[in-house]
């Protein structure tokens, strides 16, 4: 229960944007991290400074998907094209270890 009370949580906290027009241009912004496009289909960019890793939960808190970013890399692009159409929770961990949490809809 407290596994689906964190993913409750984190879904609140978060800000979600997406309609026909946002596939391209439009991302979400927090402390310095974006993530783009939103919605998505075979690709994710991180725009991140000292983003060390990125993990893709399903609703239920599983994690789908786990990439190490290369932080010397300004854009860090990522393949989802394996992941089935749903909304997701991301998580970018920095390397001091602080955690930032959004969502995405792979379609």
């Amino acid at each position: 229960m407290w596994k689906v009370y964190n993913v409750i949580e984190m879904v609140r906290r978060t800000t979600f944007i997406c309609s026909s027009t946002c596939r391209k241009a439009e991302h979400v912004e927090q402390r310095g991290i974006i993530v783009f496009p939103n919605p998505a289909t075979n690709y994710l960019n991180v725009v991140c400074k000292n983003a060390k890793q990125i993990e893709i939960m399903d609703l239920l808190g599983n994690v789908v998907f786990k990439s190490t970013l290369n932080k010397s890399k300004e854009v860090n692009r990522i393949e989802i094209n394996k992941l089935t159409t749903s909304v997701y929770l991301y998580k970018v961990i920095k390397q001091d270890n602080s955690k930032y949490y959004g969502k995405i809809l792979i379609d």
